[in-house]
């Protein structure tokens, strides 16, 4: 059905690739991938390699969870998430752990670093157990995520990543799932929305920098069965969660055992990496142009703001493998309301609404057909309740100075 999906929708140019993977973390079996060997930037999802590397020290007896690590010099410059410790200052390895993978702190994994060896040794392990894990379009430059151009990875080799760590430290998987970590009297909560939304939930990592989008790696448990979902480029936290979750309930919903292809097998793609910083920092999300409204429609649910809109759509778009990026997709405002949005595509042909539809709903997503009487009467409204943009209104963007700038 998604070849169908593909191979029809193809009435726009195609939007912007948004890698993604989904597969059993006990087989490698994968359930849907689109363009899983693309290189991107991993941004904070590189602490799953930090954390790899912890967990074999404390295998081997180097560190004790409650092993006190310095903060090295220069710790204090380092931008957020962080927990903002001095220079000089100890921490144990089970808080900086905890502190790195919850709520992704920064200077938590620089100190991790410097406690094994000084970063520079640190990183060169990074890309030698990379090499032996298989991640073969993967470089590290950093151990915590921090834009740099040259650190790179694709949805594959995060993928290997994550089974590594599920298979070779089952007994670390508490510091995926916890809700929380506790610095001092303060309760940081887990940067993974999922974890809050989804009850079979159970890890594993978000990741963020504007040339990246937000990133994800999410695992969940449903009847002694693992998937692990990953995401990269997703315009906001919300949609990530919900494609994210969205992937999952798909697989849970497919039998075991069903789909050929293996995690290793997927081939590497010599584009990329995108760079995301105008589109996700620079570009808030916009209403479409009612007036753009032809051919045949399909809503994807009405809903409060332009951010769960966006994540409709976006939850839409992971389950078709990709397929929405080949239409034209976005937000209409909802008549006689000033904060719901409709998530809808349109310009298609009444054949292609069916199909994507009936897909849809087999899923138990919601999705209904739009007329093309329908879109005309929605490009009347809008017209009728056009009103002028107020003069030197501003938009805010995000900068490095923000809490989530190097999530």
């Amino acid at each position: 059905m998604l070849v169908v999906l593909a191979m029809a929708m193809t009435l726009a140019p195609p939007a912007q690739s948004r890698p993604l993977l989904l597969f059993d973390a006990a087989t490698g079996e994968v359930i849907l991938e689109h363009e899983a060997g693309e290189r991107w930037y991993p941004a904070s999802l590189t602490k799953l390699m930090t954390a790899y590397l912890t967990f074999e020290a404390l295998g081997a007896g180097r560190l004790k969870p409650s092993t006190l690590i310095r903060a090295p010099p220069g710790v204090e410059k380092i931008p957020p998430s962080k927990l903002g410790v001095k220079p000089g200052s100890t921490v144990s390895v089970e808080l900086a752990l905890k502190a790195m993978l919850v709520h992704s702190a920064n200077d938590m994994a620089l100190t991790l670093a410097e406690a094994q060896g000084g970063q520079a040794a640190f990183v060169a392990r990074m890309n030698q157990t990379a090499q032996r894990l298989g991640m073969s379009s993967t470089r590290f430059a950093n151990p915590h995520g921090l834009f740099d151009a040259t650190q790179i990875s694709t949805a594959r080799d995060l993928g290997l990543l994550a089974s590594a760590i599920l298979k070779q430290f089952p007994q670390h998987q508490r510091y995926f799932a916890a809700p929380f970590v506790e610095v001092g009297k303060k309760k940081l909560r887990n940067r993974n929305l999922l974890l809050r939304q989804m009850k079979d939930a159970d890890g594993m990592k978000t990741g963020f920098v504007c040339p990246s989008g937000f990133n994800l790696v999410a695992t969940a448990s449903r009847n002694g069965r693992r998937l692990v979902a990953v995401l990269l480029g997703q315009r906001t936290a919300v949609g990530r969660a919900d494609a994210a979750q969205a992937l999952l309930e798909l697989g849970f919903a497919t039998a075991p055992g069903s789909r050929p292809q293996r995690l290793v097998a997927i081939a590497p793609v010599a584009s990329g990496p995108e760079n995301l910083r105008e589109a996700v920092c620079e570009t808030p999300v916009k209403p479409a142009d009612p007036m753009q409204l032809t051919g045949w429609g399909v809503s994807f649910g009405r809903y409060k703001g332009v951010v769960k809109s966006e994540a409709a759509i976006a939850s839409s778009a992971a389950v078709t493998g990709g397929a929405l990026e080949k239409i034209r997709t976005g937000l209409v405002r909802a008549p006689q309301s000033k904060t719901d949005f409709l998530a809808i595509a349109w310009g298609l042909e009444q054949q292609h609404t069916a199909q994507l539809c009936g897909y849809l709903k087999a899923l138990n997503r919601y999705c209904e057909p739009i007329t093309p009487e329908s879109l005309s009467a929605l490009r009347a409204l809008a017209a009728r309740d056009a009103k002028p943009e107020p003069a030197g209104g501003k938009q805010r963007r995000r900068t490095a100075a923000d809490p989530e700038a190097g999530e």
